[in-house]
Protein backbone atom coordinates (compact mmCIF):
# COMPACT_ATOMS: atom_id res chain seq x y z
CA UNK A 1 0.00 0.00 0.00
CA UNK A 2 2.83 2.56 1.69
CA UNK A 3 5.06 1.41 -2.01
CA UNK A 4 1.43 2.59 -4.72
CA UNK A 5 1.23 5.69 -2.48
CA UNK A 6 4.93 6.43 -3.10
CA UNK A 7 5.02 5.44 -6.67
CA UNK A 8 2.07 7.63 -6.93
CA UNK A 9 3.83 10.40 -5.74
CA UNK A 10 6.49 10.52 -8.13
CA UNK A 11 4.06 10.14 -11.19
CA UNK A 12 2.22 13.31 -9.86
CA UNK A 13 5.81 15.38 -9.56
CA UNK A 14 7.03 14.28 -13.18
CA UNK A 15 3.54 15.13 -14.42
CA UNK A 16 3.44 18.67 -12.92
CA UNK A 17 7.31 19.01 -14.40
CA UNK A 18 6.34 18.17 -17.60
CA UNK A 19 3.06 20.55 -17.56
CA UNK A 20 5.28 23.65 -16.22
CA UNK A 21 7.42 23.18 -18.93
CA UNK A 22 4.55 23.10 -21.64
CA UNK A 23 3.36 26.23 -20.02
CA UNK A 24 6.81 28.12 -20.02
CA UNK A 25 7.65 27.24 -24.22
CA UNK A 26 3.95 28.52 -24.56
CA UNK A 27 4.71 31.76 -22.87
CA UNK A 28 8.02 31.91 -24.54
CA UNK A 29 6.78 31.22 -28.32
CA UNK A 30 3.82 33.97 -27.95
CA UNK A 31 6.87 35.83 -26.84
CA UNK A 32 9.15 35.12 -30.15
CA UNK A 33 6.14 35.46 -32.53
CA UNK A 34 5.69 39.04 -31.25
CA UNK A 35 9.60 39.39 -31.71
CA UNK A 36 10.39 41.65 -35.34
CA UNK A 37 11.92 39.02 -36.90
CA UNK A 38 9.72 36.85 -36.27
CA UNK A 39 9.30 33.46 -34.44
CA UNK A 40 12.17 31.74 -35.25
CA UNK A 41 14.61 35.10 -34.97
CA UNK A 42 16.72 34.88 -32.15
CA UNK A 43 16.07 38.43 -30.27
CA UNK A 44 19.64 40.05 -29.81
CA UNK A 45 19.75 43.21 -28.39
CA UNK A 46 21.11 45.94 -30.70
CA UNK A 47 23.68 47.66 -29.04
CA UNK A 48 23.81 51.61 -30.17
CA UNK A 49 27.86 52.72 -30.18
CA UNK A 50 27.94 55.73 -28.19
CA UNK A 51 29.33 58.26 -30.84
CA UNK A 52 32.94 59.36 -30.45
CA UNK A 53 32.84 62.70 -29.54
CA UNK A 54 34.91 65.53 -32.20
CA UNK A 55 38.37 66.67 -31.52
CA UNK A 56 38.28 70.48 -31.32
CA UNK A 57 40.82 71.86 -33.49
CA UNK A 58 43.94 73.23 -31.48
CA UNK A 59 45.56 76.62 -32.06
CA UNK A 60 49.36 76.60 -32.41
CA UNK A 61 48.86 78.64 -29.13
CA UNK A 62 46.88 75.67 -27.33
CA UNK A 63 49.45 73.43 -28.21
CA UNK A 64 51.80 74.92 -26.42
CA UNK A 65 49.62 75.34 -23.32
CA UNK A 66 49.01 71.50 -24.16
CA UNK A 67 52.74 70.39 -24.13
CA UNK A 68 53.83 70.74 -20.98
CA UNK A 69 50.68 68.59 -19.30
CA UNK A 70 51.81 65.57 -21.68
CA UNK A 71 55.44 66.38 -20.38
CA UNK A 72 54.02 65.43 -16.85
CA UNK A 73 53.62 62.14 -17.94
CA UNK A 74 57.21 62.01 -19.15
CA UNK A 75 59.84 60.49 -16.87
CA UNK A 76 61.52 64.22 -15.67
CA UNK A 77 65.64 64.54 -16.93
CA UNK A 78 67.70 65.28 -13.83
CA UNK A 79 68.81 68.55 -13.94
CA UNK A 80 72.17 69.93 -14.59
CA UNK A 81 73.69 71.58 -11.56
CA UNK A 82 74.73 75.14 -12.45
CA UNK A 83 78.18 75.36 -11.76
CA UNK A 84 79.09 77.90 -8.88
CA UNK A 85 80.89 81.07 -10.59
CA UNK A 86 84.35 81.61 -9.30
CA UNK A 87 84.02 84.61 -7.96
CA UNK A 88 86.75 87.49 -8.91
CA UNK A 89 89.08 88.58 -7.04
CA UNK A 90 89.21 92.38 -6.20
CA UNK A 91 92.02 94.21 -7.67
CA UNK A 92 94.31 95.54 -5.00
CA UNK A 93 94.31 99.40 -4.94
CA UNK A 94 97.73 100.62 -6.07
CA UNK A 95 99.03 103.49 -3.61
CA UNK A 96 98.80 106.92 -5.01
CA UNK A 97 102.49 107.23 -6.34
CA UNK A 98 104.75 109.58 -4.07
CA UNK A 99 105.63 112.72 -5.74
CA UNK A 100 109.24 114.62 -4.57
CA UNK A 101 108.48 117.97 -3.71
CA UNK A 102 111.99 119.23 -5.64
CA UNK A 103 110.42 120.26 -8.18
CA UNK A 104 109.07 123.86 -7.98
CA UNK A 105 109.31 126.99 -10.49
CA UNK A 106 109.26 130.58 -9.08
CA UNK A 107 107.41 133.71 -9.66
CA UNK A 108 109.88 134.03 -13.22
CA UNK A 109 108.36 130.48 -14.43
CA UNK A 110 111.78 128.99 -14.10
CA UNK A 111 111.74 125.12 -13.00
CA UNK A 112 114.12 124.86 -9.71
CA UNK A 113 115.16 122.20 -7.81
CA UNK A 114 117.62 121.50 -5.01
CA UNK A 115 118.99 118.11 -5.37
CA UNK A 116 122.04 118.95 -7.61
CA UNK A 117 121.29 114.91 -9.08
CA UNK A 118 118.33 116.69 -10.78
CA UNK A 119 119.94 119.53 -12.47
CA UNK A 120 120.34 117.96 -15.65
CA UNK A 121 117.09 117.02 -16.32
CA UNK A 122 115.81 120.79 -15.15
CA UNK A 123 117.83 121.68 -18.03
CA UNK A 124 116.67 120.18 -20.39
CA UNK A 125 113.57 120.80 -19.14
CA UNK A 126 114.18 124.31 -19.60
CA UNK A 127 116.03 124.08 -22.98
CA UNK A 128 112.88 122.77 -24.71
CA UNK A 129 110.83 125.24 -23.14
CA UNK A 130 112.84 128.46 -24.89
CA UNK A 131 111.63 126.41 -28.15
CA UNK A 132 107.89 126.43 -26.66
CA UNK A 133 107.69 123.13 -25.49
CA UNK A 134 106.32 122.00 -22.11
CA UNK A 135 107.03 119.03 -20.56
CA UNK A 136 105.18 116.92 -17.98
CA UNK A 137 107.07 116.85 -14.67
CA UNK A 138 104.93 113.67 -13.49
CA UNK A 139 107.16 111.18 -14.49
CA UNK A 140 110.55 113.19 -13.23
CA UNK A 141 108.87 113.82 -9.73
CA UNK A 142 107.44 110.17 -9.38
CA UNK A 143 111.21 108.64 -9.72
CA UNK A 144 113.80 109.81 -6.81
CA UNK A 145 117.04 111.77 -7.78
CA UNK A 146 118.94 109.20 -7.99
CA UNK A 147 116.97 107.69 -10.70
CA UNK A 148 116.20 110.70 -12.56
CA UNK A 149 120.28 110.71 -12.91
CA UNK A 150 119.62 107.97 -14.62
CA UNK A 151 117.75 108.79 -17.29
CA UNK A 152 118.96 108.93 -20.80
CA UNK A 153 117.91 112.63 -21.51
CA UNK A 154 119.36 113.12 -24.97
CA UNK A 155 117.56 109.82 -26.10
CA UNK A 156 114.70 111.26 -24.69
CA UNK A 157 114.46 114.50 -26.86
CA UNK A 158 115.56 112.71 -29.79
CA UNK A 159 112.40 110.15 -29.66
CA UNK A 160 108.90 110.89 -31.25
CA UNK A 161 107.17 113.04 -30.62
CA UNK A 162 110.26 115.76 -29.88
CA UNK A 163 112.49 114.71 -32.81
CA UNK A 164 115.35 116.55 -31.64
CA UNK A 165 118.87 116.55 -32.66
CA UNK A 166 121.97 117.40 -30.55
CA UNK A 167 124.98 119.43 -31.50
CA UNK A 168 127.36 118.86 -29.46
CA UNK A 169 130.57 120.85 -28.79
CA UNK A 170 133.59 121.15 -26.45
CA UNK A 171 133.88 125.12 -26.45
CA UNK A 172 131.25 127.63 -26.15
CA UNK A 173 131.96 129.71 -28.70
CA UNK A 174 131.34 126.51 -31.15
CA UNK A 175 127.80 126.39 -30.03
CA UNK A 176 127.01 130.21 -29.56
CA UNK A 177 127.73 130.85 -33.52
CA UNK A 178 124.82 128.58 -34.13
CA UNK A 179 122.55 131.72 -32.93
CA UNK A 180 120.01 128.82 -30.59
CA UNK A 181 119.69 128.37 -27.09
CA UNK A 182 122.38 126.35 -25.41
CA UNK A 183 122.69 124.09 -22.85
CA UNK A 184 125.95 124.01 -20.80
CA UNK A 185 127.44 120.84 -18.34
CA UNK A 186 129.93 123.04 -15.90
CA UNK A 187 132.73 122.33 -14.02
CA UNK A 188 131.36 121.66 -10.20
CA UNK A 189 131.65 124.67 -8.37
CA UNK A 190 129.43 125.36 -5.27
CA UNK A 191 127.63 128.58 -6.38
CA UNK A 192 126.46 126.93 -9.35
CA UNK A 193 124.60 123.99 -10.55
CA UNK A 194 126.28 121.81 -12.53
CA UNK A 195 124.24 122.41 -15.79
CA UNK A 196 122.09 125.77 -17.24
CA UNK A 197 120.86 126.75 -20.02
CA UNK A 198 121.82 130.14 -21.89
CA UNK A 199 118.61 131.42 -23.49
CA UNK A 200 120.22 135.14 -24.76
CA UNK A 201 122.88 137.31 -25.24
CA UNK A 202 124.01 140.30 -25.68
CA UNK A 203 127.42 140.95 -26.49
CA UNK A 204 129.91 139.32 -23.55
CA UNK A 205 126.25 139.55 -21.42
CA UNK A 206 124.66 135.91 -21.03
CA UNK A 207 121.04 135.71 -19.67
CA UNK A 208 121.39 132.70 -18.28
CA UNK A 209 118.96 129.84 -15.96
CA UNK A 210 120.49 128.01 -13.49
CA UNK A 211 117.94 125.05 -11.97
CA UNK A 212 119.16 125.24 -8.57
CA UNK A 213 119.68 129.30 -8.10
CA UNK A 214 117.64 130.88 -11.17
CA UNK A 215 117.66 132.68 -13.49
CA UNK A 216 121.41 134.81 -13.27
CA UNK A 217 123.12 137.23 -15.76
CA UNK A 218 126.75 136.39 -16.38
CA UNK A 219 129.30 137.49 -18.61
CA UNK A 220 130.42 134.99 -21.27
CA UNK A 221 133.58 135.16 -20.31
CA UNK A 222 133.04 134.19 -17.09
CA UNK A 223 131.39 131.25 -17.69
CA UNK A 224 133.05 130.32 -21.01
CA UNK A 225 136.49 128.17 -19.19
CA UNK A 226 134.28 126.30 -16.47
CA UNK A 227 132.05 124.76 -19.33
CA UNK A 228 132.59 121.11 -20.31
CA UNK A 229 130.41 120.77 -23.01
CA UNK A 230 127.89 122.76 -25.12
CA UNK A 231 124.81 121.03 -26.12
CA UNK A 232 122.41 122.56 -29.21
CA UNK A 233 119.25 121.10 -29.64
CA UNK A 234 117.62 121.62 -33.23
CA UNK A 235 114.53 119.99 -35.29
CA UNK A 236 116.24 117.87 -37.75
CA UNK A 237 113.88 118.50 -40.67
CA UNK A 238 114.49 115.42 -43.13
CA UNK A 239 116.57 113.88 -41.25
CA UNK A 240 119.81 115.31 -43.00
CA UNK A 241 122.70 114.88 -40.21
CA UNK A 242 125.00 112.53 -41.77
CA UNK A 243 124.88 112.82 -45.48
CA UNK A 244 127.68 112.84 -47.09
CA UNK A 245 129.62 112.55 -51.28
CA UNK A 246 128.25 109.52 -52.54
CA UNK A 247 124.97 109.37 -50.47
CA UNK A 248 121.49 108.94 -52.95
CA UNK A 249 117.62 108.79 -52.07
CA UNK A 250 115.11 111.08 -50.64
CA UNK A 251 117.27 113.05 -48.06
CA UNK A 252 119.60 114.07 -50.63
CA UNK A 253 116.99 115.29 -52.64
CA UNK A 254 115.39 117.41 -49.68
CA UNK A 255 119.42 119.45 -49.20
CA UNK A 256 119.09 119.73 -52.55
CA UNK A 257 116.03 121.71 -52.71
CA UNK A 258 116.98 123.32 -48.97
CA UNK A 259 120.47 124.16 -50.77
CA UNK A 260 118.42 125.31 -54.29
CA UNK A 261 116.17 127.99 -51.66
CA UNK A 262 119.18 129.49 -50.24
CA UNK A 263 120.99 130.08 -53.80
CA UNK A 264 123.44 128.00 -53.02
CA UNK A 265 122.51 124.91 -55.35
CA UNK A 266 121.93 125.50 -59.05
CA UNK A 267 119.75 123.07 -61.55
CA UNK A 268 117.27 120.89 -60.61
CA UNK A 269 117.62 118.18 -57.50
CA UNK A 270 118.71 114.59 -58.83
CA UNK A 271 119.00 113.18 -55.37
CA UNK A 272 122.86 112.42 -55.89
CA UNK A 273 125.08 114.06 -53.52
CA UNK A 274 127.95 114.49 -55.96
CA UNK A 275 130.25 117.21 -56.55
CA UNK A 276 127.55 120.05 -57.03
CA UNK A 277 126.00 119.35 -53.68
CA UNK A 278 129.04 119.61 -51.94
CA UNK A 279 130.19 122.17 -53.47
CA UNK A 280 126.94 123.88 -52.02
CA UNK A 281 127.33 122.64 -48.70
CA UNK A 282 130.86 124.40 -48.28
CA UNK A 283 129.27 127.80 -49.19
CA UNK A 284 126.64 127.18 -46.84
CA UNK A 285 129.47 126.03 -43.92
CA UNK A 286 131.91 129.18 -44.52
CA UNK A 287 128.70 131.72 -44.35
CA UNK A 288 128.08 129.99 -41.36
CA UNK A 289 131.70 130.40 -39.78
CA UNK A 290 131.73 126.29 -39.75
CA UNK A 291 134.78 123.95 -40.89
CA UNK A 292 133.99 124.10 -45.49
CA UNK A 293 133.79 120.01 -44.81
CA UNK A 294 131.40 119.55 -47.68
CA UNK A 295 129.65 117.10 -45.83
CA UNK A 296 126.44 117.43 -43.52
CA UNK A 297 127.54 117.05 -39.86
CA UNK A 298 125.31 117.71 -37.06
CA UNK A 299 126.47 122.16 -36.69
CA UNK A 300 125.88 122.23 -40.54
CA UNK A 301 122.41 120.40 -40.14
CA UNK A 302 121.84 122.82 -37.27
CA UNK A 303 122.92 125.80 -39.40
CA UNK A 304 120.46 124.66 -42.44
CA UNK A 305 117.75 124.75 -40.14
CA UNK A 306 117.79 127.69 -38.64
CA UNK A 307 118.36 129.34 -42.28
CA UNK A 308 115.56 127.83 -43.08
CA UNK A 309 113.72 129.07 -40.08
CA UNK A 310 114.05 132.15 -38.80
CA UNK A 311 111.79 132.76 -36.24
CA UNK A 312 113.39 129.90 -34.62
CA UNK A 313 114.76 130.75 -30.73
CA UNK A 314 117.47 133.21 -30.95
CA UNK A 315 120.38 134.00 -28.73
CA UNK A 316 120.84 137.08 -30.12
Amino acid sequence: MATALGLAAVVIIVVSIFLGQLLVQKTMSQQFAQAPGGPYVNPVATMTPTPTPRAFPIEAEDALDVAPALALDEEEPTPTPTPTPTPTPTPTPRPTPFLYQDWTRDTDGVLRVQDRQLAEAAAYIALLRQWNIEIDLTPFRQSSPEDVAQFDLLAMVRQEPLNFEADRAEELSEALRLNMPVLVHLEERPDMAPYGVIKSMQGDILEYVDPIFGERVLRRSQLGPIVREAIVLFPDEGQLAGLSSGDEGEAVTELQQRLRELGVFEGNPDGKYGQRTREAVQRVQRDGGLEPTGEIDRPTAALLYARRNPQHPRLY
